[in-house]
């Protein structure tokens, strides 16, 4: 909840017990989710892995555990979802190499998508599946969207996941990266990848606004928060080989206000 942080301007407007859920769940999906920045030391990895899953199953103490189940988000089905979650995280070890867009994707909705949908079942357990499918769509355009602002902090991290066709396409590679030269072909290469984030966010967007449940407010704050971040991406390529580009809190809590007074609105 620091300045930056887009959950510090996206809870503003939401309820005290929305706040609760989200931010136990955030807390235990961020705890399952950071296990696969170790894939460079595997047997480390798998054992926070398997800790993880052993805890879900057998109620086993931890902070952010306990803060979830204080919230009431600790239900058979977002147990089911988080133990999916690590399912995910161990794909995302074995597989750090992708050779299409879509592949690249589909690691997007099985980890961001996936946090997403969790949330979306967790603030709303009457959410039909167009509904959490719509999340997830929502979930994987986020993660995709922060995939593209970390690529140069990846790369010195020896972490690469640009697609080779899109890398073929722009004749973009790691080293160009780590050189801070990305070419003439920069501005296309990044611009070409938010789009995808960018027309896939809007579709969910479009879902979920055609549901009547006030609960599902916070994924449509957030999505609107991921319209700036795509915005500053587009507008300056070049910053992201030497700057992780985080928009202004400030303007984020305008934004967060905007869409919450528009959902006000609609309801």
């Amino acid at each position: 909840m620091v300045p930056g942080n887009p959950l510090a301007a996206s809870l503003l407007f939401v309820d005290s017990d929305t706040r609760s859920m989200v931010l136990a769940l955030r807390a235990v999906i961020m705890e399952i989710a950071q296990i696969s920045e170790l894939a460079h030391e595997p047997s480390l990895a798998m054992a926070k892995l398997n800790w993880w899953r052993e805890a879900l199953v057998e109620n086993r103490a931890h902070p952010a555990l306990e803060a979830l189940s204080v919230a009431d988000g600790r239900t058979e089905a977002v147990l089911r979802d988080l133990l999916a979650l690590c399912e995910s995280v161990e794909g995302a070890l074995e597989n750090q190499r992708f050779e299409t867009t879509e592949q690249a994707w589909m690691q997007c909705r099985n980890l961001g998508g996936l946090a997403m949908r969790i949330e979306a079942q967790a603030l709303d357990s009457d959410a039909d599946e167009a509904i959490l499918e719509a999340a997830t769509q929502l979930g994987a355009a986020g993660y995709w969207l922060r995939w593209i602002r970390d690529i140069a902090g990846d790369a010195h991290q020896e972490r690469w996941y640009v697609p080779l066709d899109i890398q073929a396409d722009y004749q973009i590679n790691r080293q160009q990266v780590l050189d801070q030269a990305g070419g003439r072909s920069w501005a296309g290469f990044v611009r070409t990848l938010v789009s995808v984030a960018v027309i896939r966010s809007e579709q969910a967007k479009e879902r979920l606004m055609q549901t009547t449940s006030s609960h599902l407010r916070h994924p449509l704050i957030t999505q609107a928060l991921d319209q700036r971040l795509a915005s500053a991406l587009a507008r300056q390529p070049a910053r992201i080989l030497t700057t992780r580009i985080l928009p202004s809190h400030a303007g984020n809590v305008w934004v967060a206000w905007r869409r919450a007074r528009q959902l006000r609105t609609k309801g």
